[in-house]
C-alpha cells in the first residue's frame, strides 16, 4: 500500500466499507480526492458511505461530482438516485434511477429505490412493477418483507 496513491487510498476505503468501517473509509475516500481531485471511484464511494449514515444531503454533491468528472461512472447514478429518495426529491430520484437501470437492469437495489421514488409521485403501477422486480431479483433481502406489505396496500388500492 503507497499511502500517496490515490487509489490505494480509495482500495483502502472499499476495504473498511465492506467491513461496515464507515468513518474509516470515509477518511481514506477523502484522501484519495485531496491527492487527485478527478479521483470519480472515491466521491462516489464518499456518496456510499454517507448513505449509509443517514446523511443523504451530504452525499449528494460527492455524488454529482463523481458523475462531472467520469459520466460513465454508473454506480454513481444509482446512489445519486438513492440519495435523492432519502431527501424527499422523487422527480430527480427517477431520473438518476433510469439512468442507472439503463446500466444494470438486474440490480434489485436500483428496483427497491424506483420503487419507492413512484410511491412518492402517486404513480403507483410503476411502483408495483419495480417492486415485484425487486422481489423477484433478491425474494430473501432484509427488505423483502416491507416490500411485500407494501405491494400489498398498492395492489388493494389500484
Amino acid at each position: 500500500l503507497n499511502p500517496g496513491s490515490a487509489e490505494s487510498q480509495n482500495n483502502l476505503g472499499v476495504l473498511y466499507f465492506k467491513q461496515n468501517k464507515f468513518s474509516e473509509a470515509l477518511e481514506c475516500f477523502q484522501k484519495s480526492v485531496a491527492i487527485n481531485p478527478k479521483q470519480a471511484d472515491a466521491y462516489n464511494n464518499i456518496g456510499a458511505v454517507y448513505i449509509h449514515q443517514g446523511k443523504g444531503s451530504e452525499a449528494i454533491p460527492a455524488l454529482q461530482k463523481s458523475i462531472a468528472i467520469d459520466p460513465g461512472q454508473e454506480n454513481a447514478y444509482g446512489n445519486l438516485g438513492k440519495a435523492y429518495v432519502d431527501q424527499g426529491r422523487a422527480s430527480e430520484a427517477i431520473k438518476m434511477l433510469q439512468k442507472a437501470l439503463g446500466r444494470k437492469a438486474d440490480a434489485p437495489d436500483i428496483h427497491y429505490y424506483l420503487g419507492l421514488a413512484y410511491e412518492a409521485t402517486g404513480e403507483a403501477i410503476k411502483a408495483i412493477s419495480h417492486f415485484k422486480k425487486f422481489l423477484e431479483l433478491e425474494p430473501n433481502a432484509a427488505e423483502s418483507s416491507q416490500v411485500r406489505a407494501w405491494l400489498s396496500e398498492l395492489q388493494k388500492k389500484n
